[in-house]
């Protein structure tokens, strides 16, 4: 039996379709918008919910929230139900190595490896997007020497306020875009500025993640995902249900399994479509 492909998914805070494939040319995201060019690129993608930690939820069980429990962010009294499972428990079960690397929001701290069940835990919480880079480029060349097929589930903070983490900068090197449901106002163009050059940031490390896959002789046989979760922490984007708030990215691209060629699906999809979507790619059963 051939080996299953290798799953690396990247999930960025608060960045809706803020990058520059998505139609943002302000937006410094050459290797992203690379990424969509040989790949296949999501333009009618959703989240369940405009909050991190439910969205981030939907999209890693397939539930909405009313079915995986997290209705709002976790830490506030609000978990995923114990029956339920997450992308990590489906992919472990399904003989996976599993690794988280940097950020997540599904569940407290202390619970990654009892609840969430990974193998691994590297870089966590509020690691700036270089060092989880680094983490993750490591675990990749690392990985790459054995038969079992991994499943990295990779986070960055810089994309969420403040936009300095991580030492990024605000960049304007390619114009400045205040987005229509904003006010032109001194406040919007540094925040938007601040935007800008986190997302930069977040491009450079996603850079070095790729090149770490292509090196090590992976690329063909893995299923490389870049997402997010909703939309930027702006008035009318996150936290409310109108389309900045919820329209978000999904970039696949996994040559062994034919999603190449910098195609665009415009099919309406949820993030809740994201689960069946990648077990379906990676030939396992999609549960109930």
């Amino acid at each position: 039996m051939p080996r299953r492909p290798n799953i690396v998914q990247i999930t960025t805070h608060d960045s809706g379709r803020h990058v520059g494939c998505y139609g943002h040319p302000t937006l410094h995201t050459p290797v992203i918008d690379a990424l969509a060019a040989g790949g296949v690129r999501m333009s009618s993608y959703f989240a369940a919910v405009p909050i991190c930690s439910a969205s981030r939820v939907s999209q890693l069980t397939g539930l909405y929230p009313q079915s995986h429990g997290l209705m709002d962010l976790t830490g506030y009294g609000w978990r995923i139900r114990p029956e339920v499972r997450h992308m990590s428990q489906w992919l472990k079960a399904a003989g996976y190595r599993t690794a988280l690397i940097g950020a997540q929001h599904e569940v407290s701290p202390g619970e990654l490896t009892s609840r969430l069940e990974f193998d691994e835990v590297l870089a966590p919480g509020r690691n700036a997007a270089g060092a989880v880079a680094a983490e993750a480029a490591r675990f990749l060349a690392e990985a790459a020497k054995g038969s079992q097929p991994f499943y990295a589930q990779i986070g960055f903070q810089e994309t969420h306020t403040p936009f300095s983490h991580g030492g990024a900068r605000p960049d304007t090197s390619l114009g400045l875009e205040i987005p229509p449901y904003l006010a032109d106002t001194p406040a919007a163009r540094e925040a938007m500025a601040g935007y800008q050059g986190a997302i930069r940031k977040v491009d450079e490390a996603v850079g070095v993640i790729l090149e770490a896959v292509r090196a090590n002789g992976l690329e063909n046989d893995t299923i490389f995902v870049f997402t997010t979760d909703h939309g930027i922490e702006m008035p009318r984007s996150k936290w409310y249900v109108y389309d900045p708030g919820i329209a978000i990215a999904l970039i696949v691209r996994y040559p062994g399994g034919g999603v190449v060629g910098g195609r665009e699906c415009g099919h309406l999809a949820s993030n809740v479509d994201y689960v069946p979507t990648v077990l379906d790619l990676a030939g396992l059963e999609i549960p109930g």
